[in-house]
């Protein structure tokens, strides 16, 4: 894999993490009240994560893909780069 695949799947798997975190804050009495920050260090994986255009490259990660779009969309996390 690419440098840039890998630090893409990286943030599919912290994804998966930070959900996971922000299902149990209400069961805690705390509710998440803003988006989540997904950082990282790699400005080629967070375009593959924002750029709706399909790249043969990426074709093995559509499916990471498609989830961290889902979850931009609909302003559950935010992809700043650090």
């Amino acid at each position: 894999l690419s440098p840039e695949e890998v630090e893409f799947q990286a943030i599919a798997s912290g994804l998966t993490g930070g959900l996971w975190v922000r299902q149990r804050l209400p069961a805690l009495g705390s509710p998440p009240q803003e988006t989540s920050k997904i950082m990282s260090d790699n400005k080629a994986a967070i375009q593959i994560s924002e750029n709706p255009v399909q790249h043969d490259r990426t074709k093995h990660i559509e499916v990471d893909r498609q989830f961290i779009k889902e979850k931009l969309e609909t302003k559950i996390i935010t992809l700043p780069f650090v």
